[in-house]
């Protein structure tokens, strides 16, 4: 059971180690450095969203999430956390808001966040976990360098989210198809495209968070399949 806790605390680790070398990085090299981040964000998430079905469902996919998004200001609720957790640790200190919403998104989206506690419920596996907490801990020390603190309050969304799908995984493993996992990771694909954008140009366009429902659309569209 403790395993499914891995992921959050390798980005509960990166993002303390990554707060130890902010202060020997300077202002412009925090910023050289997120560019390129963004960057390589752009380029791997580009593979994932070309990597589709069929392109009107993934619209649609990504349409009904970001009204539902919308519909519940999930981008405001995320941003109002992030500020909270600032306005309580901050002395002085600006990007903690930013760093908790924008590693929290890169972090939950994907197909690694969901098939990772399933392949632990369901075979005891935790391969795919293992690796992805890998990948994060490092990305958790890069964003920290840059953003601050905020990074490691992330983790404890990614153990809620994780642990949450590891709880349901009986229930919804059926419904987590090829299929689905490649609309999963075509839809989560495009949600980074965007983090990465907005990360590089600014939020003033794309409100990612707002998108981040349309993750969980392709498990709710393969359930409706199954009832039908």
């Amino acid at each position: 059971m403790w395993i499914i806790f891995l992921n959050g605390i390798a980005i509960f680790l990166g993002g303390i180690l990554g707060c130890k070398f902010k202060k020997y990085v300077s202002k412009n090299m925090s910023n050289s450095i997120i560019k390129v981040v963004a960057l390589s964000i752009v380029v791997i998430s580009l593979k994932e969203a070309l990597n589709y079905r069929n392109g009107m469902l993934n619209l649609a996919y990504l349409v009904i999430g970001v009204i539902i998004g919308e519909g519940i200001d999930l981008d405001n609720k995320l941003k109002k956390t992030g500020n909270y957790i600032q306005s309580k640790l901050t002395r002085g200190e600006d990007g903690i808001a930013k760093g908790f919403v924008v590693s929290t998104i890169m972090f939950c989206v994907g197909s690694m966040a969901i098939l990772g506690p399933l392949e632990i419920a369901l075979k005891n596996n935790y391969e795919i976990l293992s690796i992805k907490s890998i990948m994060d801990g490092i990305s958790a020390i890069i964003f920290s360098a840059t953003y601050g603190i905020g990074v490691v309050f992330s983790g404890i969304v990614v153990i809620l989210y994780e642990g949450l799908i590891y709880v349901l995984g009986s229930g919804i493993a059926a419904l987590v198809t090829p299929d689905i996992i490649q609309d999963i990771s075509s839809v989560g694909g495009v949600v980074l495209l965007a983090l990465g954008i907005t990360v590089i140009f600014g939020e003033r366009y794309i409100k990612v968070s707002n998108m981040l429902p349309a993750i969980f659309l392709p498990i709710i569209y393969s359930l409706i399949l199954r009832l039908i």
